[in-house]
């Protein structure tokens, strides 16, 4: 509508952005009044606070004329900011953000289908982050317990598979970052369907670490999640992450203390359900127990503090008995029991020498490091009389009789033995690395001894002309099972 100058009653139609007569006749420059098609761009800031429609007259508005406001407009010559800014790193290379866009738009997915709560939320989500490995349940399930399961038996296969059949309500947290954790472990590009966009190992292992921290920061300790921190901390164990292991390993017994599990023990006459809970309890606080040591085991700091402490009752894995007895059948439950008692025997070893090492007068600690030399030694060669060529579900056990025996003088007794362990590792190497698949049914820790028997070849006084050639092979098995976890160069 026309407005009425105040000084001389002129009507002019100053609400007509193109006609400027009114401004003119008020006096103003015609440089002011110049309108290019560039600030046209430009909203005043008050249009603006109130989310109108601006006219975009300058250098006073139709709304502020009217409302005898102080109109401003944005200068043209002010360079604005772009909203997004250079990022300095490659967003399609680097696993940290690659991790956090994964997270934020696997959250947006899940949101979508209105989840009911929680658990629900997360597990969907990773439901979702296993879906962009292109794995399924069933192949992760599969690979885990034929692979890892077999030298870290601490989940039961039926109670997995129950949770993931009961569909009448979500599952835990814990038990989802579980499901993450053995994707992780059991992943890797090659085994998969070649994609456009594989995601990465290193992507996956931050993703699985972020939502461990989330649900471990959220939820009561449970039996789920610390053997989901087992798991990831096998996975940095493999992957060369030596020191991340260790203090994963540590947080690992501090839940574990806190949930109880160190005191479970099944015994006879409970429910079915409340034995086979107990079991799985004992058998998980075992686990990190036993694998705490086989990774302090590649630190060169033997006498680091460690978080757990070895049951007091072990005085029947003192002495070879127990392992002639447990190794005396060759039915699958005797070879579990065998592989067990090995590594029991092993850690309390390992405990004992870190215990010897720290005696101050030095002729009681040779004396007592003598002794156990000579206890290492039969323990020794038991395994290798029972391992019959299956030398490697026993590497736990192996590696750490070897680390114990690492910090005195090898005696000339223990050459029979090594010359023993380099022919076994020959033939484990030959028959388990010669694709990518098969690495995953030896223990992370065979590649430790691998590294004990090349160093034993090559300081070895003694030359077996076939040596050159067992050489070549582990160096060769030792390549291939870095590429299978991502190994670092940060071992030790």
């Amino acid at each position: 509508m026309p407005e009425d100058c105040s000084t001389c009653r002129r009507r002019f139609p100053f609400f007509v952005s193109s006609d400027l007569s009114f401004f003119k006749h008020l006096g103003f420059s015609p440089e002011i009044l110049q309108v290019t098609t560039n600030s046209k761009q430009f909203v005043c800031t008050n249009c603006k606070l109130r989310k109108k429609k601006c006219d975009k007259v300058k250098p006073r508005c139709g709304y502020c004329c009217r409302k005898s406001l102080s109109c401003q407009y944005q200068a043209s010559n002010i360079k604005q900011l772009s909203v997004q800014p250079k990022l300095a790193l490659d967003v399609s290379t680097n696993p940290i953000i690659r991790s956090s866009l994964l997270l934020s738009n696997t959250l947006s997915e899940v949101l979508l289908s209105q989840p009911t709560n929680v658990q629900s939320t997360l597990y969907l989500r990773v439901l979702s982050i296993i879906r962009t490995t292109s794995q399924t349940l069933e192949d992760i399930v599969t690979r885990y317990f034929r692979g890892i399961h077999s030298f870290i038996p601490m989940l039961s296969r039926s109670r997995v598979e129950r949770c993931l059949v009961d569909h009448s309500t979500p599952p835990p947290a814990g038990f989802s970052v579980l499901l993450l954790s053995m994707c992780l472990i059991t992943y890797h590009p090659d085994f998969v369907p070649p994609s456009a966009h594989p995601l990465d190992q290193e992507t996956l292992y931050l993703t699985t670490k972020s939502l461990f921290a989330l649900v471990q920061a959220s939820f009561p300790p449970s039996l789920h999640l610390i053997q989901a921190s087992i798991i990831i901390a096998t996975y940095e164990y493999a992957n060369g992450r030596i020191h991340d292991a260790f203090a994963s390993m540590g947080v690992c017994a501090r839940i574990g203390y806190a949930a109880h599990i160190d005191s479970a023990i099944p015994v006879q006459g409970m429910e079915v359900g409340e034995y086979q809970e107990a079991e799985e309890k004992a058998s998980t606080w075992w686990g990190i127990v036993i694998w705490e040591r086989t990774i302090l085991c590649e630190i060169a700091n033997l006498q680091r503090p460690l978080t757990t402490r070895i049951p007091g009752s072990l005085a029947d894995y003192r002495d070879g008995t127990t392992l002639h007895k447990a190794g005396a059948s060759g039915s699958e439950s005797d070879t579990d029991a065998f592989k067990f008692s090995c590594a029991v025997q092993g850690t309390w070893l390992l405990d004992q020498v870190i215990k010897t090492l720290d005696m101050t007068d030095p002729e009681a600690r040779y004396n007592q490091l003598h002794g156990l030399d000579h206890t290492i030694q039969g323990v020794l060669v038991v395994i290798l009389n029972q391992s019959q060529g299956k030398g490697g579900i026993y590497c736990t056990a192996i590696r750490i009789l070897l680390r114990s025996k690492e910090r005195e003088e090898r005696l000339k007794s223990s050459h029979a033995a090594m010359n023993t362990i380099t022919k076994m590792v020959d033939e484990i190497a030959a028959s388990h690395t010669s694709t990518v698949s098969l690495v995953d049914t030896i223990p992370p820790g065979f590649l430790y001894v691998i590294r004990q028997v090349l160093q034993y070849i090559r300081e070895s006084e003694t030359k077996v002309d076939t040596w050159d050639e067992v050489e070549r092979r582990l160096s060769r098995a030792s390549l291939k099972f870095e590429y299978r976890w991502g190994g670092r160069a940060t071992y030790g």
